[in-house]
């Protein structure tokens, strides 16, 4: 009883480690293209030990043939990425230093000469790694050793009738944040938030096929496939493991791979290097870093768009409020209403229940300025260069935004501009 809230025993990890299903994921497999070749090797290695546990579920290959080719165009577009963040610094290193150039003491040119030498030098050496650099689009030497190891170890797919059964089960799933798979619900669009559901499905059904335990190597760090508290990983979910044990009968374990690699040490009896170890691990953070700080940026983008489609429905209306009050002013005028007392009324009723209209709006258009100038002012916690990208790219939008609402409202002077926000 509550089994996936107590971790395993030395004993049962050890019972676990020895006849257990090694299934990896797709980040896994991936992120071999990050590492360095000796602490790839080092990983094939422990694969290749596993010997015919090893496994990865269907739609974890799928993923990973679908990723590839992107990871690899990523890790080459580095090189131009760090060139540039060199030349960007060295520059405005050379624009400080200019404002001094007048100093009686200060020489800005020679502190400059050995600064300049230094990035000059980086730079050569980058293009030199890089142009050291494997070409994996043309011969992919990743794809070949795990086209080799895992021959016959990649799960079978599912027919189209059981992929749509299985999505149906995951929009009840997702609705109640049963694991795993929710979390995508609103990142992913289509049947591809389902993608996790896929996968912990088929290592189920492998599971329960082969009568043996399973242990999920994984780099995904999100919530709903961890117990997490205060930040801090526990263990699998709870969910998950009870699930494991009520539809397959076996026990059921997680880890990242950094952990993998370590506890193969002791029980795969594997010698490591506590730098490869390392490694593996400072990809995985650095991973989980710009995912948050990615999902951070869009979050933020999102409300921006909604902040600017909000105002340009409220300036649509305002004019189109202000229209009508000049149509009514014109027939306050007219021979008709002053010659008819009750048609005069009714225009007067008409002109006072749009001017609270109007009022109305331009209270809420002054809010909403408030709010937007608190959200366009929120920092995102992004590196520096790709913050000012990511403003420049905000205003660009906001610019277009104010050139279209422009042709709404036509810069009308009866209707005041938002006050500045306090």
């Amino acid at each position: 009883m509550f089994q996936g809230y107590y971790r395993p025993s030395e004993t049962e990890l050890q019972k676990l480690w020895g006849n257990c299903i090694f299934a990896q994921d797709a980040n896994v497999l991936l992120n071999l293209y990050r590492y360095t070749s000796e602490t790839r090797k080092k990983l094939i290695e422990i694969l290749k030990k596993i010997g015919s546990r090893l496994w990865v579920p269907h739609q974890a290959a799928l993923e990973y043939q679908r990723n590839r080719l992107d990871v690899i165009s990523k890790q080459r577009q580095a090189y131009t990425e760090i060139k540039q963040l060199l030349d960007d610094t060295q520059n405005k290193l050379q624009s400080s230093l200019r404002t001094y150039t007048r100093h009686p003491l200060i020489d800005a040119k020679k502190i400059m000469a050995p600064i300049n030498a230094a990035f000059e030098e980086q730079a050569k050496e980058i293009e030199k790694v890089r142009q050291h650099h494997p070409d994996l689009v043309e011969r992919d030497e990743v794809l070949e050793t795990l086209t080799k190891l895992l021959d016959g170890k990649i799960g079978p797919s599912y027919t189209e009738d059981e992929l749509k059964q299985i999505y149906k089960e995951g929009e009840d799933r997702y609705a109640k944040s049963i694991p795993p798979g929710f979390m995508d619900a609103k990142s992913k669009a289509g049947d591809q938030k389902f993608g996790d559901l896929v996968l912990w499905r088929q290592v189920l059904d492998k599971a329960a096929a082969d009568k043996k335990p399973v242990i999920i190597v994984t780099d995904d760090s999100k919530e709903d496939w961890w117990w997490k508290h205060e930040g801090k990983i526990i263990g699998p979910k709870p969910e998950l493991v009870e699930e494991m044990s009520s539809k397959a009968g076996v026990r059921f374990y997680m880890y990242r791979s950094d952990q993998f690699m370590e506890f193969a040490q002791k029980y795969l009896k594997q010698t490591i290097d506590r730098s490869a170890i390392e490694e593996i691990r400072s990809v995985r953070r650095s991973d989980e870093e710009e995912r948050r700080k990615t999902g951070e940026f869009l979050f933020h983008r999102l409300r921006k768009v909604q902040f600017e489609k909000r105002n340009l429905e409220l300036a649509a209306k305002l004019k189109d409020t202000q229209i009508k009050l000049e149509s009514i002013n014109e027939a306050l005028n007219t021979p008709d209403a002053l010659s008819h007392p009750e048609i005069l009324d009714t225009l007067k009723s008409k002109k006072e229940k749009l001017e609270q209209v109007r009022r109305m709006l331009l209270v809420r258009r002054d809010e909403l300025e408030r709010r937007r100038y608190s959200v366009f002012n929120e920092e995102w916690g992004l590196p520096g260069d790709v913050l000012e990208t990511a403003r420049q790219s905000v205003l660009e939008e906001l610019v277009r935004q104010a050139e279209e609402k422009e042709e709404v409202i036509q810069a009308d002077q009866q209707i005041p501009p938002p006050r500045k926000p306090k």
